[in-house]
C-alpha cells in the first residue's frame, strides 16, 4: 500500500510507491521547510527564512524528480538546469522564473541583502511553485 505524505502548503498528498522512500524524504522535507520558513520570517530571521524558502523549492524539486524519473540530483547546477527542462517540458516559462527567484534567496542566506518585504514576496512565489512542483510529483503516483 502507497504511503502519503500530507502537503499542507497544496492541501493535498502524495502517493509514494512501495520503495519510493527517496521522494517521500523529499517531500517530508519540503513541507518541514516551508514551515521553518514561516516560522523564521516571523521571529524576524531573514537569512534562516531565505535558505528555508530556497530549500523548501530545491527538495520539492528533486521530490518530483525522483516520482517522475527515478532520480536523484545532488549539484546545484544540476538541479538549475533541471528545473529549466521540467518548465519546458510543461510549457510552463514561470516554473524556471519561480526557481530562479527561489535561488535567489540561497544567496541572500550568506549576502543579508534583502529586507523582510522582498524575502515574503518571493516566499508566496516559492509556495505556488512547491505546489506546481508537488502537484506534478502527484500524478505520477500510482
Amino acid at each position: 500500500m502507497p504511503q502519503r505524505v500530507r502537503s499542507r502548503s497544496s492541501g493535498g498528498s502524495i502517493a509514494m510507491r512501495e520503495g519510493g522512500g527517496e521522494a517521500e524524504k523529499y517531500a517530508k522535507l519540503t513541507i518541514k521547510y516551508l514551515e521553518n520558513a514561516a516560522e523564521a520570517l516571523d521571529r524576524g530571521e531573514l537569512e534562516k527564512a531565505s535558505e528555508f524558502i530556497w530549500g523548501a523549492v530545491a527538495e520539492a524539486l528533486k521530490c518530483l524528480l525522483m516520482a517522475k524519473r527515478g532520480i536523484k540530483v545532488l549539484r546545484h547546477a544540476e538541479l538549475r538546469r533541471m528545473a529549466r527542462e521540467v518548465a519546458r517540458e510543461a510549457g510552463d516559462p514561470e516554473i524556471y522564473r519561480a526557481f530562479a527567484e527561489a535561488e535567489s534567496l540561497h544567496s541572500n542566506f550568506y549576502e543579508a541583502a534583502l529586507d523582510k518585504e522582498d524575502i515574503a514576496i518571493r516566499f508566496e512565489s516559492a509556495r505556488r511553485l512547491v505546489d506546481i512542483l508537488l502537484s506534478m510529483a502527484r500524478e505520477v503516483s500510482p
